[in-house]
């Protein structure tokens, strides 16, 4: 409620990642590309049993995560390396200050079995 009357500031004090990913999943039926873009590592991914919820449900909605994130230098948000290493099992992590980051994201959603599962081969007659 706070950020939404004092649009000047821009923190939490809960960073929930993995909450966040199980709520966006738990509302897809099948097939989504669920998107987190972050500057935070969050507060909950050492939850192994939220973790596994997660992937599991990524995997029963046939789902892909991408996490955009902005690593910092500071380890206390959290640097590209240590984001690569914390959700890299959920899915593409993808670093926010690569200027072909949307560009990238593209490539790989387009590459992805979500979009290629109802192609055919090309035939030549």
């Amino acid at each position: 409620r706070y950020a939404m009357e004092n649009w000047q500031s821009y923190y939490g004090s809960q960073e929930k990642t993995l909450t966040g990913l199980k709520h966006a999943l738990q509302k897809v039926n099948k097939n989504a590309f669920v998107c987190v873009w972050t500057d935070e590592l969050g507060d909950d991914n050492n939850d192994a049993a939220l973790r596994a919820e997660v992937l599991s449900l990524k995997n029963s909605t046939q789902s892909e995560i991408f996490i955009m994130a902005h690593g910092r230098r500071s380890r206390a948000s959290g640097t590209f390396s240590q984001f690569e290493t914390t959700f890299g099992d959920l899915g593409h992590v993808m670093d926010l200050n690569d200027p072909d980051v949307v560009d990238q994201m593209i490539t790989l959603m387009k590459k992805s079995a979500l979009c290629n599962r109802n192609k055919s081969g090309t035939t030549t007659s």
